[in-house]
């Protein structure tokens, strides 16, 4: 038998409690600053712990172009609280990788060792 969900009444298909074994998940987009890039992947830092082993979508931004990357997450840990929030680091192993985005990657990295230190 189901309850009575609120806003119900609206919707054209009902929903049913869930008795059995199921689960979902579901994928969250949140802002992440790249501190270090390598041609296989990266050190990300994020708000949010990242689960280890798990692959997401990482859309990265090499001057004009945005390359569609999966990423699994090797390590992830906390590394600042103090200004009030949490802050995580996590190193991401590039997935699958396209040809042209390795190419745009490789690319970058060639013109960041020809560049002298920051």
């Amino acid at each position: 038998m189901s309850r009575q969900h609120a806003g119900s009444e609206q919707r054209r298909v009902g929903r049913v409690d869930v008795v059995a074994d199921i689960s979902a998940e579901i994928s969250v987009t949140q802002p992440a600053r790249i501190a270090e890039i390598s041609h296989g992947g990266a050190r990300i830092i994020v708000a949010a712990p990242l689960h280890l082993e798990t692959i997401h979508d990482l859309t990265l931004r090499i001057g004009r172009a945005a390359l569609p990357i999966k990423a699994r997450i090797v390590h992830c840990r906390l590394t600042d609280t103090s200004q009030g929030r949490p802050t995580y680091v996590a190193g991401v192993e590039f997935v699958d990788l396209a040809d042209a985005d390795r190419r745009l990657i490789d690319a970058y990295l060639a013109g960041r060792r020809d560049a002298p230190a920051e």
